[in-house]
């Protein structure tokens, strides 16, 4: 565990960010994921999925590692096809004071903390701004004020270690609260594996009886029929 802080440039990704951080300062964006998702709920209901043959999916119980989700199902003799086990994690405030982060790495549950600060990509702003029109000088300035600031603003992100659950950190986030700790999206720990195909629901009933598999599912696919 420990303070883990370093520095990343924009490099050939700044246009693409810089590009996405004018379009939200200038305009209000109206996002399309919101019509995606729907359209894919209206398939779902029309019967447009089918179940992908060959494949299961597991959910872990939220205490696995990657490295022992691994060594237990190739142990077991199962390709694993997918899989995405990852610890809790946690952000806070921009720029928290120095002291307190480094006191929070030393805690127990704590694995290391990840600390990111861009640096501010002169040649990219200045092309973003020259394929932009009616850009004042006034408005110009004000970008690179703000842009500055984003480009200096420093970014924590807290990993727990792998057998942290969210039910042992309400105190610990109370504790920093002046720091602005709260956890992230907590994503269920799972992987897909391969079998034979036919022997789908024969696999889902051993892995069940795995101490660390939450449950089982087939994997849905589009039917493109």
């Amino acid at each position: 565990m420990g303070l883990n802080v370093g520095k990343s440039g924009f490099m050939m990704g700044n246009r693409f960010i810089l590009t996405g951080l004018l379009i939200i300062l200038l305009t209000s964006p109206i996002s399309a994921q919101v019509q995606q998702d729907n359209k894919e709920i209206k398939r779902l209901q029309h019967g447009s999925y089918k179940f992908t043959q060959g494949v299961v999916q597991l959910t872990f119980q939220d205490t696995v590692s990657n490295r022992f989700v691994k060594e237990q199902l190739e142990g077991l003799g199962y390709n694993i096809l997918q899989m995405k086990v990852n610890p809790i994690t946690a952000g806070t405030k921009a720029n928290p004071p120095e002291e307190m982060l480094l006191k929070l790495s030393k805690h127990p549950y704590v694995d290391q903390i990840r600390e990111t600060q861009r640096g501010f990509p002169e040649e990219a702003f200045q092309e973003m701004l020259e394929r932009r029109e009616n850009v004042t000088e006034k408005e110009a300035e004000e970008l690179r004020k703000r842009f500055m600031e984003f480009a200096n603003t420093r970014f924590p992100t807290v990993i727990f270690k792998y057998h942290i659950t969210k039910e042992m950190l309400p105190e610990l986030l109370e504790e920093y609260v002046a720091i602005g700790l709260k956890l992230r999206m907590i994503v269920p720990r799972m992987a897909i594996v391969e079998t034979e195909v036919g022997r789908e629901k024969e696999v889902m009933r051993k892995l069940n009886k795995l101490h660390f598999v939450k449950n089982t599912a087939f994997v849905a696919g589009l039917d493109n029929d």
